[in-house]
């Protein structure tokens, strides 16, 4: 999470904003907007793949697929997404799957969002 006190020229940028560190993510990419437009396209990727595949109600979700889900999210600072998929990864029992399905919805149209923004 942000380490010290935010970027105001980052703050309130909409739903991007809301979802996504944006402030983590341009430490990530050292402040370089095509970087971060390429961070970002390869979490969108990510994210709809995953999504598609965990919206099939027979689709297992193994432990490795939601470590690199919650790898990808920690890397554009989706946190909340992040925090789901750890939880599922670690848990014994199915956790809530349209959840975790809802926060890769959600975290891939703010990366969207912001790559917009980039444009």
């Amino acid at each position: 999470m942000s380490g010290g006190q935010p970027d105001s020229s980052k703050q309130n940028q909409g739903a991007a904003g809301r979802v996504l560190d944006l402030d983590h993510l341009a430490r990530q990419t050292f402040d370089d907007r095509a970087l971060e437009a390429e961070v970002l396209t390869a979490f969108i990727q990510q994210a709809e793949l995953f999504g598609k595949r965990l919206a099939e109600p027979n689709e297992s979700l193994p432990g490795e697929l939601a470590h690199t889900i919650k790898g990808s999210a920690r890397a554009v600072g989706a946190w909340g997404l992040a925090e789901l998929a750890e939880r599922y990864e670690n848990a014994e029992s199915e956790p809530d799957r349209a959840k975790l399905v809802a926060a890769i919805f959600e975290a891939d149209g703010a990366a969207r969002a912001r790559l917009r923004d980039l444009s």
